[in-house]
This record gives structure tokens, sequence and C-alpha cells, in this order.
């Protein structure tokens, strides 16, 4: 091995760079631009900046017009939202760009680490972008020192923005002046903080309504809006979770709860739920009504118990678990243990004597991470498990009462009052009907209706303690009062949904309350 002085005294030779190779293509330049408004003087400002850069292009001979991407009423704080933005790193990777123009870094990007890592891809693509405000261009620049400062007082200044926008808007809804942003079916913007019924569409929403308190389930009043061709604002069909909150959507009796989505404080921004990060504004009588006030509330009581929405564990119950575990080996219970700070659950038969059984302790976290992939499964299949199933369930119920004179006379008396209803509706909408009758005649309908469902039920019922139609319908409704992707345990979602779990060396069997039987691996998380 060579000595420090045996290195010293080495010759080094410096080899100098090769110099680019002469361009044989004219400069291919791209444009971006974008307003963060869509408002009319920022779109004229949008204009603007096109015709800026068409100019520009067609002055310099030596460059070749690649195109002008242009992103119009977006923000700047995420590139995830920008389309030409995305569309114009996807052209530089193929290769069709040497140079990218932009007005400024705030109009490029706001968000510091994002900037900075388009920047350094576009340079490893032998792509330069230049700056025109901050006069940086990025393929002279020594170190990203100066762009980074600018990208920093870009990000600082977009958070003051938003900072006040925020104090704004709060500060309108705790007045009572904020303007919605949209309107929910049945109404219509005007401009001001009160919106205005559109009396085809509430018609739909009343039909909803009454529909509910009929005794109807979600799933048979998505199938009825869907016979009917009724579709929402988006011109999309109705579904299960869309009727389910237009039910419990205070705004059809008039009121208004703003703040129950939030944006973060932290960039990028987003806009998430309000779960008491932030405050929220509950104003009374802000709008004229779809639905009354005593019929909305009344609606609630009767959704709240039909759906067993709060979660009552049974008597003695300590924890989630207890009483839900059933060992396949022996047919014991799991009992509850705690060793070395984690929880685990094992069979009663094993814990006594080994020998009696060979199922070992298994973690609480492996059932709650297992039922936490069960709910997602069903929640994104429901259209291949539970529909279909609680299809066949109702047709099975209709099949075994089919010819029964008592159900023919009830489903004879439904349909006459549900004509009456419709046509009680269509007299309202046109304005033939004093409004203090039609509350009158519309109630009575609605409670003859509701003894005629009850009087089904009891048919259905009376020799079967339970319905697997009725439980499979709660077992959906269950799935959508939870969130779209169930990220960890929820102690209400699996009372409402699990019967039991049967255990065989980590294989679990969970039978839902509607008798459905579903299997999960055990993984360790």
């Amino acid at each position: 091995m060579k000595s420090q002085n045996d290195l010293a005294a080495c010759d080094v030779i410096v080899i100098d760079p090769l110099s680019p190779l002469p361009r044989t293509h004219k400069l291919r330049v791209a444009a971006y631009i974008r307003v963060s408004s869509s408002s009319e003087e920022q779109l004229h400002s949008f204009a603007a900046q096109l015709n800026y850069y068409n100019d520009l292009f067609n002055k310099h001979d030596d460059w070749e017009k690649v195109d002008i991407y242009a992103d119009e009423g977006i923000t700047g704080t995420s590139m995830d939202k920008r389309d030409e933005l995305l569309r114009l790193i996807r052209d530089c990777r193929r290769g069709l760009v040497d140079k990218i123009i932009t007005k400024s870094v705030s109009r490029f990007a706001r968000n510091l680490p994002e900037l900075l890592r388009t920047v350094r891809e576009l340079k490893g693509l032998g792509v330069s972008v230049w700056f025109e405000k901050e006069n940086i261009d990025t393929a002279s620049m020594k170190c990203a020192q100066a762009l980074t400062m600018y990208a920093f007082c870009a990000q600082q200044e977009s958070k003051s923005i938003s900072k006040n926008v925020k104090m704004s808007v709060r500060y309108r809804m705790g007045q009572g002046s904020f303007v919605p942003r949209n309107a929910p079916y049945g109404f219509t913007l005007t401009g001001t903080p009160e919106i205005e019924v559109e009396p085809v569409s509430a018609k739909n929403i009343a039909l909803m309504f009454d529909l509910y308190y009929s005794g109807h389930g979600y799933t048979q009043i998505y199938k009825i809006l869907t016979e009917l061709g009724i579709q929402t604002n988006a011109e999309k069909a109705w579904s299960i979770s869309t009727i389910q909150k237009a039910i419990v959507n205070v705004r059809y009796k008039g009121d208004s709860i703003y703040g129950q989505r939030y944006i973060t404080d932290t960039i990028p921004f987003r806009e998430v739920r309000n779960h008491g990060e932030a405050p929220t504004y509950y104003i009374k009588d802000t709008h004229p009504g779809i639905v009354k006030n005593s019929a909305f509330d009344g609606i609630q009581n009767y959704r709240l118990k039909k759906q067993k929405k709060f979660y009552r564990p049974p008597s003695g119950i300590q924890y989630p678990l207890s009483r839900k575990i059933k060992c396949a080996v022996c047919g014991s219970t799991f009992k509850r243990k705690i060793v070395n700070g984690v929880v685990y659950w094992s069979c009663r038969k094993h814990e006594y004597d080994r020998s009696l059984c060979s199922q070992g302790a298994i973690s609480q976290d492996i059932f709650y991470f297992a039922f936490c992939r069960l709910f997602n499964r069903l929640r994104h299949n429901e259209g291949y498990i539970l529909l279909p199933m609680l299809e066949q369930l109702q047709k099975l119920k209709e099949n075994r009462h089919w010819g029964d004179p008592k159900l023919a006379d009830l489903n004879s008396d439904m349909a006459n009052l549900a004509e009456q209803n419709r046509i009680l509706n269509d007299l309202k909408v046109k304005g033939y009907v004093d409004p203090a009758l039609f509350l009158s005649k519309s109630n009575e309908l609605n409670r003859r209706i509701q003894a005629i469902r009850e009087a089904k039920r009891r048919l259905y019922t009376a020799d079967e303690e339970t319905d697997p139609s009725e439980e499979t319908e709660d077992l959906l409704n269950a799935l959508h009062r939870g969130p779209d992707y169930l990220e960890s345990f929820d102690e209400t979602l699996f009372f409402d949904m699990v019967d039991i779990i049967t255990v065989s060396d980590k294989t679990m069997q969970f039978c839902l309350i509607n008798g459905l039987t579903l299997t999960e691996q055990g993984v360790s998380v």
C-alpha cells in the first residue's frame, strides 16, 4: 500500500469534460402558464399570457415551439391537480423539450419540495427552466440556493394567503353571510347566502323522504330512483351512500351546517373532514326547506331507532372482542390476556391445559387488522356480494308468502296509497293544493302506508325469529356509516357487523349479523 508521501508525489492529470455536442436542431421550447382563479380578471390575464408567449416564440427564429401548457383556475400548492404541468413533464421525459419558460417561481410551484424535486429531475433530463420574473435559468445556475430562496418566499406567501382566506371564510360563516359554493340536489344557487328551491328536483327529494319514512330501506329507495331514471345534479345515478347522506342533510329542512370540511395548514393544502379540529357553524332558517322541520326531526328519530345508530355493548361486555371469538378446535370461547404489554386472546381450554386444545394465543392487533380488511373488501365489493344477496333474500321472502290473500290485499292497498301520494305531490308542485291541506293529507297517507308496512313485516316474520333480508340491509347501512377505507379498528362498526369469529390456527371465519360467513387470514401487523 502506498504511503501518504507516495500519493502526494503522484502526478494527477485532470481530464476536462468534452464540449457539448453541437445542436442539430432548433432549441425546442415550451411555455407554462397558470392562473389561480377562474374570475373574469384572472381569465383576462390568462389570455394575455397566451398572447405574450405566442409573440415571444415568433420573435425567436432559433426556437421551435413545442406547445404552450396552460392550467386555468388551479392552485399552485400541489402538482397532482395540474394536468397541463403533468403533461409537460411527461413530454420532457419523452425527450420532446429542451427548455421551459414560465413567468415566475410562484407560477410554477409554491410547494418547495415539489419544485426542487421537479427542477432536479428536469435537469437530469437535460431540460432547463427559465423563470422570467426572477431571471433564473437553471441551465447556467451553479447551485440551487437562489431558486430555493424564491421558492421558500412563494411558499410562505401561499400560506399567508390561505390563512387570510380561511379567516375571512370563518368570519362569514359565523356571521351567517357565507355564500355556499354549491347547492345540494333540490336547490339552486342565487349568489347570496340563501339558496332557492328547484321545483322538479325538490319533488324527488320529497319522494325520497316519503319512501324512507314509509318503511323503505336505502337499497329499496335506490332501486326506485333508478327505475324512475332520477339522477343527481352531476347527471349520475343515485347510490346508496348518497341517499343515506341526503336523508340526514339539514339543508332539506332549511338549516345549514358550515365547516364540516376544512383546508389543512400544511402544503400541499388539502380539504379534509372536520373531526373537531376547526370550528363548525350550525345556522337555522338560512333558506326555504323542502321537508317540514317536524317531519325531518321525526324521520331522524325513526332512522336512529331503525339503524341502531348508537353503540351499546351488551351488559357485562368489557372489551370489543369479549364473547366474540370461538375456538374451531374445541368450541371454547377466547379470553383476553396481556403478555409483556401486548394484548392477546387465547382459547380458555388451551390456557387451562394445553393438552386439551392446540389452539394458541393470537395478538389482538391481528383480529383488528383482519376486521379492517374484511370491512374494506365488503365496502368496495358490495355490488358483487351484499346487494345480490339482499335481492335474492327479498325474492325468497316474497315467494314464501306468494298467493297469501292477506299479502295480496296489503300490496293492493299499498299501491293505491302510493298512487294517491304521487298525485298529491304533483298537485303540490303545480300549486293546486293549499299547503296546510297538503300537509294534513300527506301525513295521513304516510301513516296509513306505515301501518301497511308494519302489517307486512309482521306477516313476513310471523314464522321466523329473524329476517335475513332486513339484517342484510342493516349490514349495508353499517358499511355506509363507515369510511370509504377503514384504516384502524372501529368498535361501533365491529359490533354492528360481526356476530362471532371462529378461529383455527389464525384462519378467522367472520360470521356477520345476517349469517354470511367470510374468511380472513390472521396476518401479523
